[in-house]
């Protein structure tokens, strides 16, 4: 945090936060000195899983119609 910190005060001119699923990455650099380099990384969301269909048995299925068809709910 301190390192994204410092790269927003030494650097306004770039805006880590401007662009949607983009936000700044530190990746440690190799050296004499410790020393960090920020990059902006776009994320990118998995596809979503394929819904499965919910397999019911008769009963339950008239049961569950009888009880939308009624104003109370389920069960009294």
């Amino acid at each position: 945090m301190i390192v994204i910190c410092a790269a927003v005060a030494s650097r306004e001119s770039v805006k880590f936060w401007e662009l949607d699923d983009t936000y700044p990455m530190v990746a440690r650099v190799e050296g004499a000195e410790p020393r960090y380099q920020v990059d902006l990384v776009k994320t990118i969301l998995p596809a979503e899983p394929p819904i499965t269909p919910v397999r019911m048995e008769e009963e339950r299925k008239r049961l569950c119609a009888s009880c939308a068809a009624r104003t109370m709910p389920c069960g009294e």
